[in-house]
């Protein structure tokens, strides 16, 4: 799955704020905001909890002093926010219920992880009225069973350690041909729209950042709301590109981890992105992680310390310091030494012929 980032939050959430706000937000304020955003991304909610409650709101453009008041809102709440009109389906109300009371208690490390799961398996059991089953898998396929029933689209699965929630109302398809640093590849995509629960990172950070989309092995699927634009750089780097190398390696590489289908692809993006790609490189710096379970962020620390080696820049330094052309070089040079050294592995392992 891929993020997509900086985004509008609705100026009615500016209600109650109490500081005028700037016209921008500060640079060290900036960075502070997309530590915090990072943060929750990686699922430490206390992290994020300190760094926001330590901004001062008069350093902030009143987007930022809303994304910053209504984070902090959803991360200390004692209760999940209020759903809003549109969300009429008792079912879907309940899970989401369900659902953010879980997040809540992972994020804020209310209860282990896995108890956090096990409490979240036994309420949207009552919610279904069935047994609790011996494994999640089986539940969320119940759930997307019961939302089907209901006209609703459904993800569950996992996003980075938490499991997720993400429902929508309508989607399209098309097909695209996409031209990666290994040759062009052609897949189907499907374009979702209407939703109701943009999952758990859209829901934390009050929709300033959320999953823009992922890859299956037959099909593409984007998060429409996520993208301002379904034309630009942007989505052609950090959709189409990205997932159309997850689509060429599931067949290419089937058994890959991860974060090392993340790392692949974060690489195709750098290599391809011109105007958007100082964004890029604040996007995986910001959210980096030692956790290979946690596989962007993982992925991230990964490109981010391979592209500095090569490009010789120190420890400290931003590789948006690089040129654009140099990242570009280096990291179709990456993505080339990565599939070659995979390719002889595979060859290594193959039984001679006789």
């Amino acid at each position: 799955m891929i993020y997509s980032f900086d985004w509008a939050v609705p100026a009615t959430l500016l209600l109650g704020l109490q500081t005028a706000p700037h016209d921008e937000t500060s640079m060290e304020a900036e960075r502070a905001l997309s530590s915090a955003r990072g943060a929750i991304l990686r699922a430490d909610g206390g992290e994020a909890i300190r760094i926001l409650s330590g901004l001062e709101l008069e350093d902030l453009s009143a987007d930022d002093q809303a994304f910053a008041t209504c984070a902090l809102d959803k991360l200390k709440s004692r209760n999940p926010s209020s759903f809003p009109p549109e969300v009429a389906s008792p079912l879907v109300r309940s899970l989401l219920a369900d659902y953010r009371a879980y997040w809540k208690n992972s994020l804020n490390h209310a209860m282990p992880i896995d108890d956090a799961q096990e409490r979240l398996i036994e309420s949207v059991s009552r919610t279904l009225k069935q047994t609790p089953p011996d494994d999640i898998a089986m539940l969320e396929e119940a759930i997307a069973a019961h939302l089907a029933a209901e006209g609703f689209h459904s993800l569950q699965g996992k996003t980075g350690k938490l499991r997720e929630l993400m429902i929508w109302r309508s989607q399209a398809e098309r097909t695209h041909t996409v031209e990666l640093p290994e040759g062009q590849v052609t897949t189907r995509v499907v374009y979702l729209d209407d939703f109701v629960s943009g999952g758990w990172s859209s829901y934390f950070t009050c929709n300033r950042t959320g999953t823009g989309g992922w890859a299956k092995p037959d099909a593409l699927y984007v998060v429409v709301p996520r993208w301002k634009s379904l034309e630009d750089e942007r989505f052609q780097v950090s959709f189409l590109a990205h997932e159309s190398q997850h689509f060429r390696d599931y067949s290419t590489f089937p058994d890959l981890m991860g974060w090392e289908l993340e790392y692949r692809a974060k690489l195709v993006e750098l290599s391809t992105a011109d105007e958007s790609r100082d964004r890029l490189i604040r996007r995986f710096e910001a959210n980096q992680s030692d956790d290979p379970s946690d596989a962007h962020s993982f992925a991230n620390r990964r490109v981010i310390a391979a592209m500095k080696r090569e490009l010789k820049l120190a420890a400290s330094a931003s590789l948006a310091q690089a040129s654009v052309e140099d990242v570009q070089i280096v990291a179709k040079r990456l993505l080339l030494e990565d599939s070659m050294a995979r390719q002889e592995a595979l060859l290594a392992e193959q039984p001679p012929v006789e």
